[in-house]
């Protein structure tokens, strides 16, 4: 009995922790609030650059990347990066002179999993309910700004392995200046946000990631 006793135990810490970890997407009809809601709770998208790469030179170049936009209690809508000088990315950013790129984000990489995204649930990655966001616009090295601590907060908090990096690979902090929003969450097309009304949303009533 003292065996059921834990095991029972280990089912309802394990149900507690996923249910910590997902959170209550806005309703559809709330298109800037499910933008800022995606880009607060998740933690990674694709990042993409127009190639520099003498084999797909001029080709867009998707790059999966960690992001945060702030500190688990503290969004700023804005998505921070800590990143190399040695990233293929970033060679194409920084190198090759083209900081213009986009920042693609699916409601399927949700923790604990949304129903409308999982096709074991009957959804599915590419169906219009299932949230995809892409903001784009400039990617801006911070390191050495008044933007750095506050990126550091942001992105040490949320991804802790990233402090234990190699110290030699030229890391620095980098932010994505949004200057176009596209965002799907319903059937019946995408649409396009305005920029200023993305960062004026209130984020005390939306539901966000717990620790």
């Amino acid at each position: 009995k003292k065996t059921e006793k834990m095991s029972l135990f280990k089912v309802l810490l394990f149900l507690s922790l996923t249910s910590a970890k997902a959170a209550s997407p806005p309703p559809f009809a709330d298109k800037y609030g499910t933008a800022r809601w995606l880009t607060h709770i998740l933690d990674w998208a694709t990042l993409s650059t127009i190639s520099s790469r003498t084999a797909i030179a001029g080709i867009p170049f998707g790059n999966p990347t960690s992001f945060s936009d702030g500190p688990v209690d503290d969004s700023s809508g804005i998505p921070y990066f800590y990143t190399s000088d040695l990233d293929a990315s970033m060679q194409d950013v920084f190198v090759a002179g083209n900081n213009m790129v986009s920042l693609s984000l699916s409601e399927n990489a949700v923790d604990g999993g949304v129903d409308s995204c999982v096709i074991s649930s009957g959804g599915d990655p590419e169906s219009p309910v299932c949230a995809r966001l892409v903001l784009s616009g400039q990617y801006v090295n911070v390191s050495g700004t008044s933007e750095e601590s506050f990126a550091q907060s942001a992105l040490m908090t949320r991804h802790p392995q990233m402090d234990t990096w190699p110290v030699d690979h030229s890391w620095f902090y980098a932010k994505l200046v949004i200057t176009d929003i596209w965002l799907i969450d319903i059937y019946g097309g995408a649409s396009i946000l305005d920029v200023d009304q993305y960062y004026a949303v209130n984020m005390t009533d939306i539901s966000l990631k717990k620790n």
